[in-house]
């Protein structure tokens, strides 16, 4: 694997116990083990769900597996059987787990 220095996401997807959708990427330093803040991202997303529907909120959330996701500004996509990953890190393409963008910072000024 040639990665350039990139660093791909790792982590795990929860999705609601009740109607099963997507919730959050929650990205772990390793398994089990979330990175600083990810805790309280993972519930803020998962209370913003169960505000949208109403009918989840009395059920909970589960996990899945430990995937290795794409980060890469710009991937290079190679299909296999089972998904879509990133030539340059071996990541999994997938617009939920993509990069979190950092707000931009107006030019000319300072800091």
């Amino acid at each position: 694997m040639t990665a350039w220095g990139l660093a791909p996401a790792r982590g795990r997807i929860r999705f609601c116990g009740t109607c099963g959708a997507f919730v959050v990427f929650g990205l772990e330093k390793r398994p089990g083990k979330l990175l600083d803040g990810e805790a309280n991202r993972i519930t803020l997303a998962t209370q913003e769900h169960f505000r949208e529907s109403p009918r989840c909120a009395k059920g909970n959330t589960f996990s899945g597996a430990e995937i290795v996701a794409c980060r890469c500004p710009r991937a290079l996509p190679v299909a296999r059987e089972d998904a879509l990953y990133c030539a340059r890190c071996e990541g999994l393409v997938a617009p939920q787990v993509a990069a979190v963008s950092q707000p931009r910072r107006p030019s000319g000024g300072t800091p």
